[in-house]
């Protein structure tokens, strides 16, 4: 398929909520050209400057958020070998980009622009294990605007729509050696995205 090319009824046709739905029911992609692709013209931003903001900070989440949470929550499922030092490690770098995300959200309600984009999508999406599994209170109660960014992104009726109720982690879950985590989803999902 050629991709400069959309087919008639692709997500830049449709509706700001059908791209975000379909956006977040994407299970394997490579992050930004794949969400540029199939996010509405919206989502990417308003602007030349909008779309290239959004760009960088999708790309940033690709590069340096989506590898330390890896490092990190793959290795307490077991998904991973663990290793206790770099699990620290990545705990201490994520403390990094949370005060990063933390200085741009504090006078911002969206990483880029005024309105949801996919820079907050692909973002939201990255953190969202995470925040499930092994983001307790103690990690994350220094970043109130990370939380409240992200808190609001996922009770969006979109990201509801597709995710269910996010329940988020009370206590961090602990890797155990030669017991893998049997993990369900724990949200419900919308099979007519």
């Amino acid at each position: 398929m050629d991709l400069t090319e959309r087919p008639s009824g692709t997500p830049g046709t449709e509706s700001n909520t059908d791209s975000v739905k379909r956006l977040l029911s994407m299970r394997k992609q490579t992050i930004t050209p794949t969400s540029r692709y199939v996010g509405s013209s919206d989502l990417q931003g308003s602007s030349l400057k909008d779309r290239s903001l959004a760009q960088q900070w999708m790309r940033f989440t690709e590069n340096e958020i989506v590898p330390l949470l890896c490092a990190w929550v793959y290795a307490t499922m077991g998904m991973l070998p663990h290793s206790k030092q770099d699990t620290e490690r990545a705990k201490d770098e994520c403390k990094e980009v949370f005060s990063l995300l933390s200085t741009r959200l504090r006078t911002c309600t969206f990483l880029v622009g005024e309105r949801l984009s996919l820079a907050d999508i692909i973002t939201a999406c990255a953190l969202l294990w995470p925040y499930i599994l092994v983001f307790q209170p103690s990690f994350h109660e220094p970043y109130s605007n990370v939380n409240r960014w992200f808190g609001t992104r996922v009770h969006l009726p979109e990201f509801v729509a597709v995710l269910g109720d996010i329940t988020l982690c009370k206590e961090a879950r602990q890797f155990k050696e030669g017991c893998p985590m049997n993990i369900t989803f724990p949200m419900e999902k919308n099979t007519e995205v």
